[in-house]
């Protein structure tokens, strides 16, 4: 939820879904990958204050190197001007990293 005022003064509370985005990656049929991303999983990279009134908006795949495979999480404030952007990378072994996009 998001509160705001209407145009004749009223307060008004928005309510805006957040996203679960699930990412799979296979090798053939076997699956290396499998999980939802959540905007909890920002905590400590995007500011807390931020964080609670944001929706993890987007999700783009980058591309793959031998350090894994590279995403990009877009979190935003609905109907607001700012976003965080974030890089995630899927290791071979599954293991997570996340580096904030200055």
């Amino acid at each position: 939820m998001r509160p705001s005022v209407s145009e004749e003064g009223l307060g008004v509370d928005n309510v805006y879904y957040d996203n679960i985005i699930h990412i799979c990656v296979y090798e053939g049929k076997n699956s290396l990958y499998a999980k939802d991303i959540r905007k909890q999983m920002f905590e400590g990279i995007v500011p807390d204050d931020f964080l609670q009134w944001a929706i993890l908006s987007d999700m783009d795949f980058c591309g793959v190197d031998a350090s894994g495979y590279h995403y990009r999480a877009t979190i935003c404030i609905p109907d607001g001007a700012s976003c965080y952007m974030v890089n995630i990378t899927i290791a071979k072994d599954g293991q997570l990293t996340y580096e904030l996009v200055q």
